[in-house]
């Protein structure tokens, strides 16, 4: 298995990985508001697939693939934001999709492309990372603290009616 840099010629498999990344979160949602606020619009796929090609593309953003072969087992999409003006920092790292094959999860895979993507950030100088995470997800969470992050900020939401 070989981390390497997403390509344009991986967009398709890397929109079936985001759809199921979408599915694997709309299962763990198990409330229906929670589920509305998964929901898509109709333009999505083209929308992701824009981000995608522009993550790919932009010297501030990548993605990074786990491959077998021809076969793209997970991946991670980074880029580079400003913080805020009250930061001691200028620039943090995002981390924007972050998704494992579940047949190819527990193998280090995760851990793989977290460690490319933490030599990408350093090479640019970044010091911060942040990213988000559905409160649901407690494997996700779990996994995070692992690694030594910690909840800064929690997003609440609400449909006005």
């Amino acid at each position: 298995m070989k981390i390497r840099k997403a390509a344009k010629g991986d967009l398709d498999t890397l929109l079936v990985l985001w759809d199921g990344y979408e599915e694997y979160h709309w299962k763990l949602a198990k409330d229906k508001e929670m589920r509305r606020f998964l929901q898509k619009n109709k333009n999505a796929r083209n929308n992701i697939r824009e981000y995608f090609l522009k993550h790919i593309v932009s010297k501030n953003s990548n993605i990074f693939v786990a491959a077998e072969d021809d076969n793209i087992l997970g991946f991670i999409s980074l880029k580079i934001i400003d913080a805020p003006s009250i930061s001691t920092v200028s620039k943090i790292g995002h981390i924007g999709y972050f998704y494992i094959e579940k047949q190819f999860r527990g193998k280090s895979i995760g851990s793989r492309l977290m460690k490319e993507a933490r030599r990408w950030f350093r090479a640019k100088k970044i010091k911060r990372v942040s990213f988000e995470v559905h409160p649901f997800n407690k494997r996700a969470l779990s996994y995070y603290r692992k690694l030594g992050f910690r909840e800064y900020e929690i997003i609440m939401m609400k449909d006005f009616k």
